[in-house]
């Protein structure tokens, strides 16, 4: 549990590799009256903050749960990099609280230009039952920093424009305190930290590698130069019997307010395209309008699927958002639930770090298979 109320100390010296205290879960360095560095980036009430689609499976881990981690904490020219352990989506705790130790053995930290950054060395066997192994496969990943001052998120969902919410605190970072990093500044990632493959989004594909370096997602997107008023979707994926792959597009790099389109396929072969909107932060909705979604075909074979769908540059539906202007991309794929529809897609997620703009697509490289 966390502490507000803790003795400051101005004497400690800064170190990045010092056990801390085992009652004292923050650093006793930073000055009193300031307000929070931006990039802490947990919090002390993470039971506000479940993942998509989380409450449809009740029972499964939460990324937060039993997580080794390292965070990093930066106020000019000084860094506090240590090694740290959460149980579950409570505040992280260093190693030493729970009766672990350090691993950190070097680390380093600076901002430059607006841009954090850190380095850190870590064993890769581990050293306590606090820390995790890293080894040569795929583990998930998980990732956040510090809210913005200013735009602070305590609660979910942010407030509609010109609308006040209890909660939402103007001081939300206090000095001395670990608290939570917001809805938006959070992401999880399977990869491989040890042999990384290849992996990337450019303006006119995406792609996800799996450890073998085999495709294990894409997607290619190009203007169709016949009539220019269409954009053409190519998806691809490595598939079990049932199973969904999407993408979808975003303003804010949110889930809420976008607009997706998902191939769902089963054990008979059949491919199936949906235009969907996600109205929150949960299973998207199924459009009364499907005529946005056009000459859409796909199959899939030999443990893979393979669909291709058109949409108008311009739209007047509601439900969805126009190409003709740059958009995140969102892209993910998941199993199918018992019902038949999409199931929550947990790790298997990517939101374009830059905003794209799909009618400069002139082709799109021809599908394998």
């Amino acid at each position: 549990p966390e502490s507000t109320t803790e003795p400051e100390s101005t004497t400690e010296p800064e170190s990045t590799t010092e056990p801390e205290s085992t009652t004292e879960p923050e650093s006793t360095t930073e000055p009193e009256g300031e307000s929070e560095s931006t990039i802490e980036p947990e919090g002390e009430t993470e039971s506000t903050t479940e993942p998509e689609g989380e409450n449809e499976h009740p029972g499964t881990l939460h990324a937060m749960d039993c997580t080794d981690m390292v965070i990093a904490k930066i106020r000019g020219k000084r860094h506090r990099i240590l090694d740290y352990y959460t149980r579950d989506r409570s505040t992280p705790q260093e190693d030493e609280w729970y009766g672990g130790e350090q691993s950190i053995t070097s680390a380093v930290g600076f901002h430059r230009n607006g841009v954090t950054y850190i380095r850190f060395r870590k064993p890769a066997r581990s050293i306590d039952r606090f820390d995790h192994n890293i080894t040569d496969s795929m583990v998930n990943v998980i990732w956040a920093h510090g809210q913005v001052k200013g735009q602070y998120m305590p609660t979910i969902p942010p407030p509609a424009a010109g609308i006040k919410i209890k909660g939402f605190i103007a001081n939300f970072y206090r000095p001395r305190e670990l608290k939570y990093h917001g809805t938006i500044n959070r992401g999880s990632v399977r990869a491989n930290l040890v042999n990384p493959p290849a992996r990337g989004v450019s303006q006119c594909s995406y792609q996800v590698p799996d450890a073998s370096g085999q495709t294990l997602y894409s997607a290619r997107w190009k203007i169709n130069r016949d009539n220019n008023t269409k954009v053409v979707f190519e998806l691809e994926a490595k598939s079990g019997s049932n199973g969904w792959v999407g993408i979808g597009l975003s303003d804010d790099r949110m889930m809420t307010m976008s607009d997706i389109v998902t191939a769902e396929f089963r054990r008979s072969a059949s491919v199936k395209v949906v235009d969907r909107w996600a109205s929150m932060r949960s299973r998207p909705s199924i459009d009364d309008d499907q005529s946005q979604v056009q000459d859409w075909s796909g199959r899939a074979n030999n443990g893979r699927v393979y669909v291709t769908f058109q949409r108008s540059v311009a739209t007047s539906d509601p439900s969805d958002l126009s190409l003709n202007r740059p958009r995140y991309f969102l892209f993910a794929w998941g199993d199918l639930s018992h019902d038949g529809d999409i199931n929550y897609h947990g790790p298997n997620r990517y939101i374009s770090d830059k905003k794209i703009l799909a009618t400069q697509c002139s082709r799109v490289v021809p599908q394998s298979g």
